[in-house]
């Protein structure tokens, strides 16, 4: 689940029994990979590539534009699993208002070379998102 504006990413799974009061569009699914994914950096540039800017910078977040991302299918069982236990870890320690920094640094690592993304790339979208 995600809110609709939003000046970066910030997906979430959500649990089952969850009540939701504004805006927010959702995948049906457990896959702790895919959230893992759509954190990252370099999904997050993609998006603010493709979506709609509003006042203020804020994104729309719409499925129209996250659907667009490209999501790496061919990426080894270890790396989607390391990918999905730190998107489980960050999201425990965003819950209990601890930093997950060093879990959202090391799931871009994975995420960069799952996608293939050149050094100079890499340079672009961690530009951007300052």
């Amino acid at each position: 689940m995600w809110g609709n504006l939003s000046l970066n990413a910030k997906y979430a799974m959500v649990e089952d029994d969850a009540i939701v009061c504004a805006p927010s569009p959702f995948i049906a699914t457990d896959d702790w990979f895919l959230l893992g994914v759509l954190n990252s950096h370099a999904a997050d540039w993609y998006v603010h590539q493709v979506a709609v800017t509003r006042s203020g910078g804020y994104m729309e977040y719409k499925p129209v534009f996250v659907e667009q991302i490209p999501i790496p299918t061919a990426v080894e069982s270890d790396v989607r699993g390391r990918i999905a236990v730190l998107a489980q870890s960050a999201q425990q320690k965003c819950q209990s208002g601890v930093s997950a920094k060093d879990e959202e640094r090391e799931i871009d690592e994975l995420v960069y070379a799952a996608f293939g993304i050149t050094a100079e790339e890499r340079q672009e979208i961690e530009q951007s998102s300052l």
